[in-house]
């Protein structure tokens, strides 16, 4: 009931103050400083770096962690450009955003769930509200991203994540809205795109700084077509992310009769499929552009990486979706469960093949974990 609310309001300003007042360092690894998960904040880590530098036998754990990392400055291992130690006033604001992103997302999961069980229309009205504040503050996370790396934030996995993000709750706020524009509700099924969100954001928080660090792109990098490359799987996976909430929803309310403010299966099928309409083209071509970049980058179209070949499945997965409903008029369980496979896939793309260690000698690996 409202107590429920009260907690995830709670949760967003709990999350903004620790984020806004302590700048939580997800970017120190935790094998570089003195205890093992204790973070330092970004002041912090200018302190201790002085000091490491004044006497290094002070330090001996630290000293040890960095010729372990193979690294000869602290704040090298914090991600930060000694020859520009301003840096780190963005680097804060930067980690500040990730983390009101990642308690928005968990306040917004609380309001839907919340609506889901009890149907107030304020909990609906809240998780809207604190999806758009994410959808801010991703877009100034990238904006402040994009200040500290000096190109678009599309070289590693993070900056991947980050505009994924982006993409998903702007693509959710579309659809609702335009559900809403027509009568129809989608909120329930913000209670599991949301929770997605949560997941994947946690789960970046505990990759290694590789994943994550702001680095000079390398030549391979800097192609429009990568840049293009990127645009289109953000995209494409972040409609695909709201087709998989809303079939997740379908099937839990199979055989169920809609509520007096639920539309019907018949409706969340369409608009199931609106949504794919939109992310199949650009997963089309996140294909072609790869493909093209591929050969500047590779002097080969296709090789069969890896990521190459998960991407293509993924394609495969949702183009049997569109050939089956535009074809064959498929509809119904069997559909959604297809876009659940789909969003499966995708995941594996995105993530699976970025981070297992026998996909450690792909062509993508150099980018830490491209997330295309």
């Amino acid at each position: 009931m409202r107590i429920f609310a009260i907690v995830a309001a709670a949760l967003v300003i709990l999350g903004a103050v620790i984020a806004l007042g302590s700048a939580h360092l997800l970017w120190t690894p935790e094998d570089v400083y003195l205890v093992p998960r204790v973070h330092f904040g970004f002041a912090d880590t200018y302190v201790l770096a002085e000091r490491w530098r004044a006497d290094p036998s002070a330090h001996p754990a630290l000293t040890a962690a960095l010729e372990r990392s193979g690294l000869t400055e602290p704040l090298h291992a914090a991600g930060v450009n000694t020859a520009a130690p301003n840096l780190h006033t963005l680097r804060g604001v930067e980690v500040s955003l990730f983390w009101f992103i990642l308690y928005g997302f968990i306040a917004a999961s609380a309001f839907y769930i919340a609506y889901v069980i009890w149907r107030r229309r304020w909990m609906g009205a809240g998780g809207t509200a604190v999806v758009g504040l994410n959808f801010a503050a991703a877009t100034l996370l990238l904006v402040v991203r994009t200040l500290e790396a000096r190109h678009v934030p599309y070289a590693n996995l993070y900056e991947f994540m980050v505009s994924f993000m982006w993409a998903l709750t702007l693509f959710y706020l579309i659809f609702e809205r335009v559900a809403a524009a027509r009568g129809m509700n989608i909120k329930p099924a913000g209670a599991v795109v949301m929770p997605v969100g949560v997941a994947l954001l946690v789960f970046m928080a505990r990759l290694p700084h590789a994943y994550r660090s702001v680095e000079s792109l390398m030549p391979a990098l800097k192609s429009n077509w990568l840049i293009f490359h990127v645009i289109t799987g953000v995209i494409g996976y972040g409609a695909a992310a709201v087709a998989f909430g809303m079939a997740i929803w379908y099937l839990l309310r199979r055989g169920r009769q809609p509520g007096p403010q639920e539309m019907s299966q018949e409706t969340l099928d369409d608009l199931m499929y609106q949504c794919v309409r939109i992310s199949f083209p650009f997963l089309t071509l996140l294909l072609i552009t790869g493909a093209v970049w591929g050969r500047v980058a590779w002097s080969r179209y296709w090789g069969w990486d890896p990521k190459e070949t998960a991407s293509l499945v993924t394609w495969l997965v949702y183009l049997v979706y569109m050939h089956a409903r535009l074809l064959r008029g498929w509809r119904g369980a069997p559909a959604a469960l297809l876009l659940v496979i789909g969003f499966g896939s995708v995941i594996f793309t995105f993530l699976g093949v970025s981070v297992l260690e026998k996909y450690k000698e792909s062509l993508h690996g150099y980018a830490a974990g491209m997330g295309s």
